[in-house]
Parts: structure tokens; sequence; C-alpha cells
């Protein structure tokens, strides 16, 4: 009798469990179509097959849901973290590996609604969090693959070399997300490479006269 007991409450968990998970994917793909914002709580339940009451009885306010939506993306969508920087020495395999691990990240099936999300965050406190740790991670891992005394504007460039708004570019212009980790890759290099400073007084030298120097010799 205690046998069948547990074997029914196991069931009825099991059931419990898997209608959660029905209504969490239901309101990943109404958000995928429409948004946060316009996804309404009848949406979610017919896109499940279940009643308005069953959504609320098992997530009563909407935030708890988009937070059980960010965990199942969490869960089915890994960031990378400085695993990828394993064994790796030399800067550019560094910076290699991590533009290649962060552009893979991005081609996701969710990508093209995640300018929307953007826009949405600053209206749904718990997508903002979602946001604010993606964005966290990416910083971190740059920061890990740049060297020590990188300067602050060279870790801003390659953060946003290696940002999901560039990837979106790069392979809407036709490249694949390998090669445009690549172009990115090489871009972030690029900037490493080039001395502290040096734009500044590039920009001087346009600014400048001609024969600036000149005249300021002679005074």
């Amino acid at each position: 009798m205690t046998r069948r007991r547990h074997y029914t409450l196991g069931k009825r968990a099991d059931a419990r469990d898997a209608t959660r998970r029905r209504i969490v994917e239901a309101t990943m793909a109404c958000h995928q179509e429409r948004g946060i914002l316009a996804t309404t709580l009848r949406d979610i339940a017919t896109r499940a097959g279940v009643s308005p009451g069953t959504v609320l009885n098992h997530f009563p306010r909407m935030p708890e849901l988009v937070q059980a939506c960010g965990a199942l993306t969490a869960a089915t969508w890994p960031f990378p973290g400085d695993e990828v920087l394993a064994g790796r020495l030399a800067l550019e395999d560094r910076v290699r590996a991590v533009a290649v691990a962060l552009y893979r990240a991005w081609d996701t099936p969710f990508a093209p609604i995640v300018p929307r999300l953007q826009l949405e965050r600053a209206e749904v406190t718990a997508l903002d969090a979602w946001f604010s740790d993606v964005e966290a991670r990416h910083h971190a891992l740059v920061r890990a693959a740049l060297p020590a005394g990188a300067s602050g504007a060279q870790l801003a460039l390659a953060y946003a070399l290696t940002s999901f708004p560039t990837w979106r570019t790069l392979t809407s212009e036709g490249l694949t997300t390998e090669e445009a980790a690549a172009q990115a890759a090489s871009a972030v290099l690029s900037v490493l490479d080039r001395p502290q400073g040096a734009s500044r007084a590039r920009v001087r030298a346009r600014e400048e006269p001609p024969h600036a120097d000149a005249d300021r010799g002679s005074r």
C-alpha cells in the first residue's frame, strides 16, 4: 500500500513538472512571436493547452514565469566561460577562442527577437536581470582573454567587437558565424597591437594645419 502511494505521488509530481515545463516552453514561444509585453495569460494558456487558472497555479505572478523562461534558456543555452581559454597561452589564440565562443553563443534560434527584448528590458525587471548577467559574463570573458595591461578603451572595443550587435551585422552581410568570428578576432588583435594614444595622435594630425609643427618650432 505504501509503495503504491509513493508511486502515485511520483506520477503526480512528474505530471506537474511536465505541465510546468509545457507552460514555460509555450511562454517562450509566445515571446518569440510577439515579445514579452504583448504576450497575455490567455496566449500562454492556449499555446500550452491548459486553462489560465492552471498557468496561475504554477506561476501566480508573471515575473515568476519570465524568470522560469530565463532559467530554461540558461539550461539549454550555456554561455561560455573562461574554460574556453584553458591551455591557451598565446594572445592570438585566446582572442580567437573567445571570439568564436561568443559568436557561436549569439547564433541561437531566439537571436531574431533579441533586439526587441533589449527594448523591453527597461520595463521587465526579470528580463533586465537576465541581460545584465549575460553582459557581466561577456565582460569577464573578454577581460580574461586580454593582457593585464589592456586599457579601458581597448577592453571596451574588444567587448563591442565580440557583442551580439556586431555578430548580427557581420552575419547579415553574408558571413558565416565562423567567418564573422575570425573578422572580429582580427579587429580585436589590431586594437591591442595599436599603441595607446596612437589614435589621438592621428586625430591631432588631421586637425592641425600642415606646418603646425614647424610653426611651433619657430616660436
